[in-house]
């Protein structure tokens, strides 16, 4: 049986208004080469897991499963700053973090197969490293399995993902047994069948268009 193969770009699941304003924002010739601080602001919004729940209720509705939605938020006590902070080279203030929680998160079991170690959703310890990002599922990881042990169905679904994917891949994880994650920009393509297992699974490819437009990354 041939696996549901879904091409979806994260930053194309969009509302009218947002349609609009990006083609506005497009139309725009500054938009051409867009400023590190531009940049910075426009990177911090695509990753905040608390706007992602309408784009993951639409990825779900698309694989034929139902999501709740039901979250806990929390806020972390570390101030954010973004990859492009430092280049910026201007006195621009910390951003918050946001992560959801909930009863069925709080049980899943996350295996890191680059460590070979169990681990959780959220990652505290780098939570307050240098990139406090990389709480979500601990950055970007080439192989990592998500299991949900009070999942109600049996389906499992794969994740070809680039690091914008560690903070909505949480908010799939309600519909699935298991999710497996794979960022082929650090696992060579020909290894996969090694240790992920198509059959019966349903596939999503899931990047930004940074990653899209710069395919060369990608394996």
């Amino acid at each position: 049986k041939i696996p549901v193969v879904r091409f979806l770009s994260e930053n194309k699941i969009n509302t009218a208004e947002n349609k609009n304003s990006e083609e506005q924002t497009n139309s725009h010739p500054s938009a051409v080469h867009p400023t590190p601080a531009a940049e910075h602001g426009r990177k911090i919004c695509e990753r905040r897991q608390e706007k992602l729940l309408e784009t993951a209720a639409a990825l779900a509705k698309g694989m034929g499963v139902s999501l709740s939605g039901q979250y806990r938020e929390n806020t972390l006590d570390n101030p954010f700053y973004g990859v492009y902070y430092g280049q910026a080279a201007l006195p621009m203030p910390s951003e918050t973090i946001k992560y959801l929680t909930s009863d069925i998160l709080d049980n899943c079991i996350v295996t890191n197969y680059e460590t070979g170690k169990k681990t959780t959703v959220y990652d505290m310890e780098k939570a307050y490293g240098k990139d406090p990002y990389q709480m979500f599922l601990s950055g970007s990881i080439s192989l990592m399995t998500i299991e949900n042990p009070n999942a109600k169905t049996d389906k499992e679904l794969i994740i070809f993902r680039d690091s914008f994917g560690s903070s909505i891949s949480p908010l799939l994880v309600e519909g699935y047994a298991k999710i497996t994650l794979v960022d082929i920009r650090y696992i060579v393509p020909d290894y996969l069948g090694r240790f992920v297992n198509f059959e019966g699974s349903d596939v999503l490819f899931l990047y930004s268009t940074l990653v899209l437009n710069n395919s060369e990354t990608i394996q």
